[in-house]
């Protein structure tokens, strides 16, 4: 894939190199960015995909990609998605977005009401870089694309120009959907610090980059219920599942699930092996976690209407991709 090119006035970076870069990988965090001057003094700035397995940090990512498909090299990882029995796979999570907007598009527009059961080690609600448009639709910060949610083409575009990140692609469904039930599985912190239910606003965040000022789309979640026009939706964290299953509603159900639920050794951290707690269980309690995960699920599949695994490298361990997987699918590509 090309890399995406964003055009910059000589006034929006710095020149000093070190924190120009820095804030280039703040912004753009799922890609490696490169500036260079134009020949008018103005910048260009290009989006790399991670070059090399170090950015990944896991030893035994190699293994891994080979497990997902012969020849799969480390610049695929940002792109690599299939549906398997029906069940949307990728390696970076962000491509449950794009298989959301198929199942959008075939079913002519996104539900006024849908629940989403999010087994993940994170709320995945951060602000993507889309710009909020007239209308409900969105832009693409990057390329300067359309974008919405019943167009898969231009999701997908706005995935593989790092629009739209692993951490990003809840929110655009927050701002279109009318209600969204968000129903967080997760065993660590959120769990810990997020009690009650939680009503979902609607916010906007002004962009600093690569176009200031613009309306970006972002999620506050404030405790309790609310009625307010901004509010869009519920969310609800519990580390157990039947107490997140006891508040499903009759809305159509989307199960995403995250592998870095079920262990999330590196969380993206060169210096994980120092961090002072870690979700890093054994792959024995891996694998008993996925099979009591499945039992729980079993009394609602019928309810199900899209099922989308995220892989995560860097987060989940590339050791336990292929016998977890294999779990998964074999259970859930029924539905």
């Amino acid at each position: 894939m090309n890399e995406p090119a964003v055009f910059l006035p000589r006034s929006a970076l710095p020149e000093n190199s070190s924190e120009r870069d820095r804030l280039l990988q703040d912004y753009v965090a799922e890609r490696v960015p490169h500036s260079s001057r134009t020949g008018s003094g103005d910048w260009v700035v290009r989006l790399a995909v991670p070059p090399s397995a170090d950015y990944y940090i896991d030893p035994e990512l190699d293994s891994g990609l080979r497990w997902w498909g012969p020849g799969t090299a480390i610049a695929d990882v940002p792109f690599a998605h299939k549906r398997v029995g029906g069940v949307g796979i990728s390696l970076s999570d962000a491509w449950t977005l794009a298989f959301w907007s198929d199942y959008f598009a075939q079913a002519g527009g996104v539900p006024a009401r849908l629940t989403v059961l999010h087994l993940d080690d994170h709320d995945d609600l951060m602000t993507p870089r889309l710009a909020t448009s007239a209308g409900g639709s969105f832009t693409d910060l990057v390329t300067g694309h359309e974008f919405t949610l019943t167009e898969p083409a231009g999701v997908r575009s706005a995935i593989g120009s790092g629009a739209i990140g692993m951490g990003s692609f809840l929110t655009p469904v927050l701002h279109t959907a009318e209600h969204t039930r968000i129903l967080h599985l997760c065993d660590t912190r959120y769990a810990a610090q997020r009690q009650g239910e939680f009503s979902i606003l609607a916010a906007q965040e002004a962009d600093a980059l690569f176009r200031p000022g613009s309306p970006r789309p972002a999620a506050r979640l404030v405790p309790g219920s609310r009625n307010a026009t901004d509010n869009r939706g519920s969310y609800q964290v519990d580390s157990d599942l039947p107490t997140l299953l006891s508040h499903l509603t009759d809305d159509p159900v989307f199960l995403h699930i995250d592998l870095d639920y079920f262990n999330n050794r590196f969380d993206g951290d060169s210096d994980w092996h120092s961090a002072a707690e870690r979700h890093d269980p054994p792959r024995d309690r891996v694998l008993d976690r996925v099979e009591t995960v499945l039992a729980q699920l079993r009394p609602i599949q019928f309810r199900i209407v899209d099922v989308t695994i995220g892989i995560s490298p860097g987060f989940f361990p590339a050791e336990f991709w292929q016998p977890v997987c294999e779990k998964l699918l074999g259970a859930l590509s029924s539905i």
